[in-house]
């Protein structure tokens, strides 16, 4: 079992080397697009702020997109599948709702 730290956010980068469009078309998208789109998979509990833990924003299941070349998250793998930890200051925005 893995347990996010304090303010730390263990997600699964998603692959969106192909996207499906509502037309139903596969279009292959750019490698060289900055950010990175990945599923929350474990949160911490919060970040302390003078003695008080504050709550995380973000939420397991839910999608968030990230600019991975300004900083290097670090990896790890875990029954055979690779996360990578950031924290929520990292995060440019959150997906909810969609697949």
């Amino acid at each position: 079992m893995i347990l996010a730290l304090q303010d730390k956010i263990i997600v699964e980068k998603i692959d969106v080397s192909t996207e499906k469009h509502e037309s139903g078309l596969f279009v292959v998208t750019s490698e060289k697009d900055a950010t990175t789109r990945a599923r929350v998979k474990w949160v911490g509990e919060g970040y302390i702020s003078e003695g008080v833990t504050i709550p995380l924003s973000v939420q397991v299941g839910d999608v968030v997109i990230f600019n991975q070349t300004t900083f290097s998250a670090p990896a790890f793998k875990y029954k055979n599948r690779y996360y990578l930890t950031i924290t929520e200051k990292e995060i440019l925005a959150v997906i909810r709702g969609e697949d």
